[in-house]
């Protein structure tokens, strides 16, 4: 799920579909599509969500693309078919890798 539109192209507008997090909240699904962003996995079927502040990676789509992703007590690893590195991050003191 991301919030910028510009890291989308052929943006198919949602039909009034909500996402639910964690903590009960809900947000409006504005629309679906292709994510395309230099140096990041394409990714297919990502959700353009109303009002998130973050941009929230799916695990299991990103197995779906192919791509291997790690983890570790400090940190995440995302990485392509041919092992390179396409994203990294470390975790939070609130258990979130960013």
């Amino acid at each position: 799920m991301i919030e910028n539109k510009s890291y989308m192209s052929k943006i198919e507008k949602a039909r009034g579909d909500y996402v639910s997090f964690g903590g009960g909240e809900k947000s409006r699904i504005i629309g679906k599509r292709l994510l395309s962003v230099e140096g990041l996995p394409e990714l297919e079927g990502v959700l353009l969500v109303e009002g998130l502040a973050e941009n929230i990676f799916s695990i299991s789509q990103l197995c779906d693309n192919e791509m291997k992703v790690s983890f570790s007590k400090e940190a995440c690893c995302v990485n392509d078919s041919s092992d390179l590195t396409m994203m990294k991050g470390t975790k939070s003191s609130d258990n979130c890798y960013l």
